[in-house]
């Protein structure tokens, strides 16, 4: 798992896999950068039946950062692929 990434901010299971799939299939299809927003707008797209979370969000834009960085983290494949900001808040 990251460091520095709280855990409970990972989106839902099913969520966070079509994330994962997309990015994946976006980097092995030649693409060397990736926009976390474009795929949360196509992963809300695919999943429009996915559980929201306890906002009555399926996907909240506010996390998009931490899940780039999580994606990043937790598959080696994708590492880089996400530009990010230095982040500022705990």
């Amino acid at each position: 798992a990251a460091k520095g990434v709280a855990a409970d901010l990972r989106p839902d299971p099913e969520v966070y896999a079509e994330l994962r799939r997309l990015a994946l299939h976006a980097v092995r299809s030649g693409r060397k950068r990736l926009a976390i927003a474009q795929l949360v707008e196509v992963a809300r797209w695919n999943l429009e039946s996915a559980a929201r979370d306890g906002d009555g969000y399926k996907l909240n834009n506010s996390y998009r950062a931490i899940w780039a960085r999580r994606l990043m983290a937790d598959v080696p494949e994708l590492a880089g692929a996400f530009e990010t900001r230095e982040r500022t808040a705990a």
